[in-house]
């Protein structure tokens, strides 16, 4: 088989890399040693921006804000294409210390990126009745898509469609999707809260 490219990791970079080279025409071979979008994009839980990008070099930042530019269509792309919500949302994201918040706003003025100190008692839920003392940084314009919800199960438990109660802080009932991952004892797969 000829190809033009070969693309090794089958996550977001390697799989948009694959559908652009595709789209242009080029024959593309794409290889991934384990499963489709878990590897590092799973272990990144679909953050777009680094956590505190004024500790990065300028040349991260001009990268990672060309991404997340891009995002946005991209995202609506892949649901026309695919009929998969990737559930893009600017929902923000929250700064917790220690961070050197005279650098963090300095960084946002210069790249026009919105900035709020907030108290994190009233955007983090109490922990075993103890508020979150002090302030943190609101990024509000950071955008995300959802990560998947998963759960693991016993080995050969896991049915495309099944409906399972899951017990957290109260029970839920939970439907299996895709199965992610087979292991000796277990599976693990994508779900939606019903």
């Amino acid at each position: 088989m000829q190809t033009d490219f070969l693309i090794v990791g089958a996550g977001v970079i390697g799989l948009t890399s694959a559908q652009a080279l595709l789209s242009a025409g080029y024959r593309v071979t794409l290889v991934e040693r384990g499963i489709v979008g878990q590897e590092a994009s799973w272990a990144g839980g679909g953050i777009l921006s680094p956590l505190c990008p004024w500790d990065y070099r300028e040349a991260v930042t001009q990268l990672a804000q060309r991404g997340m530019g891009m995002f946005s269509e991209a995202a609506a792309m892949l649901q026309a294409a695919t009929g998969i919500d990737p559930e893009y949302q600017r929902c923000g994201m929250l700064l917790l210390p220690p961070f050197q918040q005279e650098r963090a706003a300095q960084w946002c003025a210069q790249h026009r990126l919105a900035s709020q100190p907030v108290n994190l008692a009233d955007h983090l839920p109490a922990q075993q009745g103890q508020e979150y003392q002090g302030k943190g940084l609101l990024l509000p314009e950071v955008a995300t898509p959802a990560t998947p919800a998963t759960l693991i199960l016993p080995a050969g438990w896991f049915q495309s469609g099944r409906f399972v109660e899951v017990f957290s802080d109260r029970k839920q009932v939970a439907k299996l999707l895709n199965l992610l991952e087979k292991g000796g004892d277990f599976d693990r797969g994508t779900i939606v809260v019903v």
